[in-house]
């Protein structure tokens, strides 16, 4: 059926699968909420490197723009910025790369749930001949069904959620483009939410349940984390 079905659906699916068969009830919410919980904890030691590397990014800022200023030769301009980048060990890709390992669990996500919204789940995508198997519950809150799709409300919350991450994150950024900031909090703010009408229950929950934990690990886990930190490398230092 091809290699992305291969090496992406079908494991993911599998994974659903096998979570659900040993969750009381079968509820796919809160197979969801696992999943989310432990891919985002495996990232965690990633997202601290990302986090060391913004603040590097803090401090080399005056340089980048002293560059800017002399230099008016964009090749050259993008030459010495990348020398800055170098000196300090910086790929100024890097923040992006949480973001990327994530992706392909998003897109297979969508695709399963894709699946599921034209069928119940199938045993013949199931390892081990569908022994761990089990007719899984898809309802949610208030007579939600995760598989139906078009649902404001889910589409409502997950635009709150996302716009909370952004004002998080941007909050770290002492950049003086704040009008463009702005523009991008609150454009993909509506994006998140169109998508999330348009993809339906399944991504919306996803998304929705990715969002707060984010927020759960910025505001609370990685900030102490980072303190302990600094507060242990002053003490080496002494």
């Amino acid at each position: 059926m091809g290699i992305l079905h291969t090496l992406f659906f079908l494991p993911i699916y599998n994974i659903f699968a096998f979570v659900s068969y040993f969750i009381s009830g079968h509820f796919f919410w809160v197979t969801i909420v696992i999943i989310v919980v432990v891919v985002k904890t495996l990232l965690i030691p990633m997202i601290r490197k990302q986090n060391r590397i913004n603040k590097i990014l803090k401090k080399i800022q005056a340089e980048v723009k002293e560059i800017n200023k002399k230099e008016k030769d964009p090749q050259k301009k993008t030459e010495q910025t990348m020398g800055v980048y170098r000196k300090y060990k910086i790929n100024p890709l890097s923040p992006l790369l949480p973001l990327l390992i994530q992706l392909p669990l998003f897109l297979s996500l969508f695709v399963v749930a894709k699946s599921l919204q034209n069928e119940e789940l199938n045993k013949d995508f199931l390892y081990f001949g569908g022994k761990f198997f089990s007719e899984i519950d898809y309802s949610f809150v208030f007579g939600t069904n995760l598989l139906s799709s078009e649902n404001v409300i889910f589409a409502f919350i997950v635009g709150v959620s996302q716009f909370v991450v952004l004002s998080v994150v941007f909050s770290k950024n002492n950049t003086q483009n704040k009008k463009i900031m702005n523009f991008i909090k609150y454009m993909f703010t509506g994006v998140s939410m169109v998508l999330s009408f348009t993809l339906g229950n399944v991504m919306a929950f996803y998304w929705f349940v990715s969002n707060v934990f984010s927020i759960i690990q910025d505001v609370f886990l990685l900030k102490h984390l980072d303190k302990k930190e600094d507060q242990s490398s002053s003490t080496q230092r002494e």
